[in-house]
């Protein structure tokens, strides 16, 4: 029998998942830096960035 298909471990994730969840990763830290910044700031442009997503 084949040993990959007696194998009953998932795949590794592929490298096209991981740059995904890195950049997935960055965007949140970007815009909860936003949100951050907005509210110790008070700054109504922030704030429109942070929800805007840019």
């Amino acid at each position: 029998m084949n040993a990959a298909l007696s194998d009953p471990r998932p795949p590794a994730p592929h490298a096209a998942h991981a740059s995904v969840y890195a950049a997935l990763a960055g965007n949140v830290a970007v815009a909860v830096t936003k949100l951050v910044a907005a509210v110790l700031t008070g700054s109504a442009a922030m704030f429109s960035e942070a929800a805007s997503g840019r």
